[in-house]
């Protein structure tokens, strides 16, 4: 596996979402295969509603969670050594905090980080 990918993993548990989402968003231009491309898309979906919240943008917020849920259900529950389905579980979490802090007129904000670590077994 390409270097980038574990890079992304150290980034993003860094908290360096926008740094993160650089470092696989050149591996997925490159990906010729559409299913890892969608994952690799997909996570970097993942890694932008993350920034979004950090920064209060709840438009940009949404826009990234619908489509980061989009790519990335279909491959569940496990691709390249991810636990999609504990992924799909948070994007369910924020969707819900970005209606109940819309509903109240507040801004959303980024409220317990995700961790991701990609199984040494599962990884090719």
């Amino acid at each position: 596996m390409d270097p980038r990918y574990f890079e992304f993993f150290e980034l993003f548990n860094r908290g360096l979402y926008y740094e993160s989402h650089e470092v696989l968003e050149e591996l997925w231009q490159e990906e010729a295969d559409d299913r890892r491309a969608r994952f690799f898309q997909g996570l970097i979906q993942y890694a932008g509603l993350l920034k979004h919240l950090s920064e209060g943008n709840a438009r940009g917020a949404a826009s990234v969670l619908a489509k980061a849920r989009a790519n990335l259900a279909p491959l569940a529950p496990t691709f390249l050594g991810v636990d999609l389905d504990r992924v799909l579980q948070d994007l369910a979490r924020r969707e819900r905090q970005l209606e109940q802090w819309a509903a109240r007129g507040e801004s959303p904000r980024l409220i317990d980080p995700p961790r991701l670590t990609p199984s040494e077994t599962t990884c090719p």
